[in-house]
């Protein structure tokens, strides 16, 4: 109601991830278990076949990308009906986010890599070789030539930055960083393991 937090439902034991708002009756939500559609006016909750949800970026109900992790590394495109896998495949290196500006600039990140995607193609980011040891966790931005990617491992964090030609690593933290959002040029903000930075 835009003033307090409501329990909506009982997950049934699987665990949600990540969620997004397709329209205000329909929303997804990726588990572990599966990718679900939930109607919150009737609390109706439908799975669907595709697994492994670890986050979830669209522009329309008819254009839903997931990333899927550990044991699949690949990107599900929904189309309204059916879900098909766009890049990777099964056992791949595990994929943690997606984020976009607009159907033509998608970026995922995973285990050590980035990928970007125009709307038909995908294609691997090459990264600066002092992330090769972190995982992407987030990203975010502005433009097209104006992308961060935070990053995190057990030693730390780092932060990238894209110029639309190349990554570059803008800084490294002590703390490990999981998700980062950009409001305009003069804000910022990455957070991570007990940490919170702000550009």
């Amino acid at each position: 109601d835009g003033t307090n937090w409501v329990h909506q439902m009982n997950t049934g034991g699987d665990v949600f991830f990540s969620v997004w708002l397709v329209s205000s009756t329909a929303i997804r939500l990726g588990g572990r278990f599966s990718i679900y559609n939930y109607q919150p006016a009737t609390g109706g909750i439908v799975g669907s076949n595709a697994t492994g949800a670890n986050d979830i970026w669209g522009t329309s109900a008819t254009n839903i990308f997931v990333v899927r992790g550990s044991g699949y590394g690949d990107v599900l495109q929904h189309n309204g009906t059916t879900w098909t896998v766009v890049y990777g495949a099964v056992g791949g290196p595990s994929l943690d986010c997606v984020w976009g500006l607009d159907a033509q600039h998608i970026w995922v990140g995973g285990a050590g890599k980035i990928v970007f995607s125009n709307g038909t193609t995908w294609v691997d980011q090459t990264l600066p070789a002092s992330a090769s040891s972190y995982n992407v966790e987030g990203i975010g931005g502005l433009s097209p030539n104006d992308v961060y990617a935070v990053l995190g491992s057990s030693a730390g964090g780092m932060i990238l930055h894209f110029d639309g030609v190349n990554w570059f690593q803008d800084t490294t933290t002590t703390d490990a960083l999981y998700d980062v959002y950009v409001a305009d040029q003069n804000n910022a903000w990455a957070v991570g393991k007990d940490a919170i930075y702000h550009r």
